[in-house]
This record gives structure tokens, sequence and C-alpha cells, in this order.
């Protein structure tokens, strides 16, 4: 990667927090616009009781109807954070002048994109039929709720939120900046490693932080291998579209045989090495 260093006269915590900070930031954004779709909740909710019954009597009433309406918010909430962040980090990244934005205007590899997109996947798919027979789920928290709250508005905005506004979001975030900032000062598989751990970190759960890890690590190389951020954009775009579009058709199903689950298991695992060996062999060429 290809980028200004970083000052080497600002001490230690300040270039922990240059690295760290954009997560940060994100995760308050975050914070901060769930606060707010959450108090307009508790708003009309209660007017609405209140208008109902003339007094908050329905405790169980009110809570249940509340927790529906901020359930029925949580696109939203995401495609606002989303977008406010956009707007935050995009000028942030043109602002240091990594020269991302530069080679955004340089043509895309067709094949190598498709390779990483394929690796991506498979990798995501593999990961996921992992992650579902860890006996996690009542020692950290059900791993589903977190998928649930992302299934409860239409499936094209659910679409335009998950798999375009989170993937460029967090990749200008993890990718373009943190991962920049990091591999300015240190070799490619530290930034790899601590970029990933920070992705992982806020997610604040484990088995998604597991998951998290993992994709960050295959973005990060995709990432590395292209000095382009535009691929693992694509990446985890295609890998999010994916998990929505199996929510709302229900394709769970599938692996409910162990049969299917091992068959469905190799063919993800041949096309996971096919798309890497492919991927690495046109770096090769690059040289």
């Amino acid at each position: 990667m290809k980028g200004e260093k970083c000052d080497l006269k600002e001490d230690k915590p300040t270039r922990m927090w240059k690295i760290i900070s954009p997560a940060i930031i994100y995760y308050f954004i975050r914070m901060a616009v769930e606060m707010l779709f959450g108090l307009s909740g508790i708003y009309m909710e209660f007017r609405e009781t209140y208008r109902r019954y003339g007094v908050i009597s329905e405790t169980a009433y009110f809570v249940e109807n509340l927790q529906r309406k901020i359930g029925d918010y949580s696109d939203y909430t995401i495609f606002l954070s989303a977008l406010l962040a956009l707007i935050y980090f995009g000028y942030n990244m043109k602002r240091e002048k990594t020269g991302i934005v530069k080679r955004l205007k340089s043509k895309i590899n067709v094949q190598y994109l498709i390779s990483c997109i394929i690796f991506a996947v498979s990798l995501a798919a593999i990961i996921s039929t992992f992650l579902s027979i860890l006996p996690t789920d009542e020692m950290f928290g059900k791993y589903g709720i977190s998928d649930g709250t992302i299934l409860s508005d239409s499936i094209v905005f659910r679409l335009i939120t998950i798999a375009v506004m989170v993937p460029v979001v967090e990749e200008i975030i993890y990718r373009g900046l943190i991962y920049t900032r990091i591999r300015n000062e240190y070799r490619a598989y530290i930034a790899m490693i601590v970029s990933s751990l920070i992705f992982a970190v806020f997610t604040f759960s484990i088995k998604q932080g597991i998951y998290a890890f993992i994709m960050g690590m295959a973005y990060s190389l995709c990432n590395e291998l292209s000095d382009d951020i535009r691929y693992p954009v694509f990446m985890h775009a295609v890998v999010n579209a994916c998990f929505v579009l199996a929510g709302y058709y229900r394709t769970d199903g599938i692996y409910d045989s162990i049969f299917m689950t091992v068959i469905m298991s190799v063919v993800e695992l041949a096309a996971l090495l096919l798309a890497l060996g492919v991927i690495l062999k046109m770096d090769e060429k690059r040289g």
C-alpha cells in the first residue's frame, strides 16, 4: 500500500489514537443515531399508550410495542449511521491523500474481481457453517439476534443498506483508513492482523467477532495485493447481499441435512481454493 508516512514526531498514544479513532467515531455515530430513534420511539409509544389508556398502566403493552417499533427502525438507523459516516470518513480519506481516491479512476480487472468475490463468498459460507455449530450462544449472547435486527424492512431498502452502504463505509474505515495508517509504518501482515482485530472487536460479539476477523483478513489480503479498496468493497457487498437474500428466502434449511452440509462445504472449500489460487497467480504476473 502506498501512502504518506505518519508523522514520526507524534508520540505513541497519538499515533495509536489516530489508528483506532475511525472505529470509535463510527461506533459513537451509530449509538447517537440509535439513541435518537430510540427516544423518538419512546415518545411516540408513550403518546399512543397514553391516548389509549389515559395512563401508562399497561407496562407490558408499552414495552412490547416499543420493542417492535425500535425493531422496525433498525434498517433506518443503520442507513442513517452509514450515510453520516460515509460523508465524514470519505472526506477524511480524501484529505489524507493516501492515493486511494486517485486509484479509483483506474480500470477494474474483472477476472481478479470475480475471483476475489468467489473467494470471499466461499469463505463466508464456510465460516458461517462452522460458527453455527459452536455452543457459544448461551454464553455470549445469541448470534441470531443481531441477524434478526437487520431483517425488519423491505428487501430493496435492506439490500441498499446492508449490501451497499455498510460495506462502503466499513471498508473506508477499516481498510481505507485504519489499515493504511498501520501499513504506512509496519509490514503488511501486521496491518492485516491489527485492522482485522479492530474490525472484530467492534462487533461486540464472540461469533461475529470470529467471523469479522477472518473476513477482515480476506478483505485486507485482496486490498494489499490489488492496492485498490474497490475490491474489498465489492467482496464485502456481495457477501452481505448473499446473507440478506439467504435470510429473506430462508435458504438455511439446505444445511439441515448432514449429507448436504458436507457436500456444500466441499464445494465451498474447492471454490475458495480455486479462487485464491487465481488471485495469487494473477498477483505474481503483476509482479
